[in-house]
């Protein structure tokens, strides 16, 4: 195996069953390196049990700063969790609400980003309402600061939709929400790894992101941002043993440690309370080093320079475009011709070693760097072939 990735080269996936893989937007597929990661730790554990528990420690912190330097954060910022939906659990049930505080969110967000701020709503008599579904940049930053000018304490959106690949203007709306004292919220999950991400060039004051699709990690794994200056605004309810500092003492540095009064940590990893997933993560450190090693920019214009010439091949054949603007992202949806049932097309395809997600009644199309733009013509030719028996 080669010491570097290559855009464009599958050599990492030799056993990827599908000719064509396009399903990075829900799941990706495990790179060899990851598998070669996760397989030492399993092996470090079967040899020493407790033994390696230490090493692993320190892996974390090491991954903590490499996903820091990934999103331009700062290292105490991080908190390690286990997918997107924990990340904004812990700020919908941290925040320091006040009675009738008002969250803004879009529809057609995933559910991952509404539940938890329904929940909250409900728990501290808070008031969730909604902006229409994104359409045009200019017209969404209409809306929002017709929103803002009432009071909202909270805005949180999907960097990119995961219907249509929609991609937010979120350095602009952050800018807004600033002005007027709102918070932000980021879900990162359909961003991070395809697309360049930085805290530092908006006003994001959280941020959260699973590790399984974009970031070709495993499930189980993820990361929350939490600006360092919002750590006051956070309460510490969801704090458990690993949340206080020097939290591992007592267990490896002699007798008299055990304590109950160390203090809460006053930074974002106050939110790992508890053993963590030591093997996915690995993982996610291996999965995040090829993305450095290839470059976010780089990822990105390959994903683009993939996607361009389908759009006008689909629409060719009855498909409808989702795409609402002319801003570029790294998924493209589509509506399929009346005629077709979009599940027994996707059946279809996959018999025919290509894979693609269907989410709410849409064809999405989600590469990434493995991808090659040889593929066109097997995809092309196996959805034509597909809709001429479903």
């Amino acid at each position: 195996m080669n010491d570097y990735a290559t855009l464009g080269s599958r050599a990492w996936f030799p056993q990827l069953q599908y000719e064509v893989y396009l399903s990075h937007a829900a799941v990706s597929p495990i790179s060899l390196p990851v598998q070669r990661a996760m397989g030492s730790v399993i092996q470090t554990y079967a040899e020493k049990g407790l033994g390696t528990v230490l090493d692993w420690v320190d892996q974390r912190e090491r991954l903590r700063g490499k996903i820091a330097r990934f999103i331009q954060a700062d290292t105490d910022e991080i908190a390690l969790t286990q997918n997107t939906s924990q990340g904004i659990t812990a700020v919908a049930q941290s925040l320091r609400w006040k009675k009738r505080d008002r969250s803004l969110l879009f529809d057609g967000e995933f559910p991952s980003n509404v539940t938890p701020w329904q929940q909250a709503a409900r728990q501290y008599d808070l008031k969730v309402e909604w902006l229409p579904k994104p359409s045009h940049p200019t017209k969404i930053l209409e809306q929002l600061e017709v929103a803002l000018r009432k009071g909202v304490r909270l805005l949180s959106v999907s960097a990119v939709q995961f219907q249509t690949g929609f991609r937010m203007p979120i350095v602009e709306m952050g800018n807004l929400c600033r002005k007027h004292g709102c918070l932000v919220f980021i879900d990162a999950i359909q961003a991070c790894g395809a697309l360049a991400m930085s805290v530092r060039d908006t006003n994001i004051d959280f941020l959260s992101c699973g590790g399984h699709k974009w970031l070709m990690g495993v499930e189980g794994t993820g990361f929350l941002y939490v600006r360092q200056n919002r750590i006051p605004l956070l309460q510490k309810n969801l704090s458990s043993w690993l949340s206080h500092e020097d939290g591992l003492v007592f267990l490896f540095e002699g007798a008299g440690l055990l304590r109950y009064d160390r203090p809460i940590k006053e930074n974002a990893s106050f939110f790992e309370g508890g053993a963590p997933n030591a093997i996915g993560l690995v993982g996610l450190e291996s999965a995040i080093d090829i993305l450095l090693q290839l470059g976010v920019s780089n990822i990105e214009k390959h994903i683009l320079d993939y996607l361009k010439p389908l759009e006008q091949a689909f629409i060719e054949m009855g498909f409808r475009s989702q795409r609402v603007c002319d801003a570029e992202s790294s998924i493209l949806s589509f509506l399929p011709p009346s005629h077709v049932s979009l599940p027994s097309l996707i059946e279809k395809l996959d018999t025919r070693g290509i894979s693609l997600s269907s989410p709410d009644g849409l064809l999405r199309i989600a590469p990434h760097w493995p991808n090659n733009i040889s593929e066109h013509e097997v995809l092309l030719s196996g959805i034509q072939e597909a809709m001429e028996t479903v």
